[in-house]
C-alpha cells in the first residue's frame, strides 16, 4: 500500500516540530498527486494525514487522520497489514502546473474520491440552498504558497464584493 502523507523529510513547509501549517488545498493537491503516482504504478493507496498535527486536525474527532473526516479510503490500514511504503517528498509535492491537460488528468483522480455519507449530505444541503439563487462566490486565499501566488489584500476583496454584492441575493464565502 502506498501511504500518502506529509511531515516527511525534505518537505518544503520546513516543519520543525510535530505540526504542519500548509493549507487544505496544498495538502489536497499532494493527495491527488499521490493518487496519480499510485495509479501510474498500479498500487493501492491510503492517505494518512494523521501522523502529525495539521491546521485541519481536530482532537474532538476519534481519528487523528483529518482526511478520514471528509473522504472514504480506498484501502484500510488495519490488520492484516499489507506491506506499506510511505511516499517520498519528490514523488508528490504539489508543484503548481497551470496547464489544461494537467488539470484534466488530475481531475480524473478528484472525481474518484468518495465523500463520507454525512459530509456528502452536508454538501448536498448547501448545494440545494444555493441552486437557483443568484450567488456571488468568493474564495479567499490567505495561507500557503505566498511566494508563488501573492496573497490578495483583504481590502481588495472588500472593494470587489462591495461593487458586486448588489447584483446578487446571497454571498458564498470560502
Amino acid at each position: 500500500i502506498y501511504v500518502i502523507t506529509c511531515g516527511i523529510e525534505g518537505c518544503a513547509c520546513g516543519q520543525k516540530d510535530d505540526t504542519c501549517e500548509r493549507g487544505f488545498f496544498s495538502l489536497f493537491l499532494q493527495a491527488i498527486y499521490g493518487i496519480d503516482f499510485a495509479a501510474r504504478n498500479s498500487i493501492p493507496y491510503h492517505i494518512d494525514f494523521g501522523n502529525i498535527r495539521y491546521c485541519y486536525s481536530d482532537s474532538r474527532q476519534d481519528d487523528a487522520n483529518w482526511w478520514n473526516y471528509y473522504f472514504r479510503q480506498p484501502v484500510a490500514l488495519r490488520p492484516p497489514y499489507l506491506r506499506t511504503v510511505v511516499n517520498r517528498f519528490h514523488e508528490l509535492y504539489p508543484i503548481p502546473i497551470w496547464d489544461r491537460s494537467h488539470f484534466r488528468k488530475m481531475n480524473r483522480h478528484v472525481r474518484q474520491l468518495v465523500f463520507r455519507e454525512d459530509v456528502a449530505k452536508h454538501i448536498d444541503a448547501a448545494r440545494e440552498e444555493l441552486t437557483g439563487r443568484n450567488a456571488l462566490g468568493v474564495h479567499v486565499r490567505r495561507t500557503d504558497h505566498p511566494d508563488s501566488v501573492l496573497p490578495v489584500e483583504l481590502r481588495d476583496y472588500y472593494r470587489i464584493v462591495d461593487k458586486l454584492i448588489g447584483r446578487h441575493e446571497i454571498l458564498f464565502l470560502s
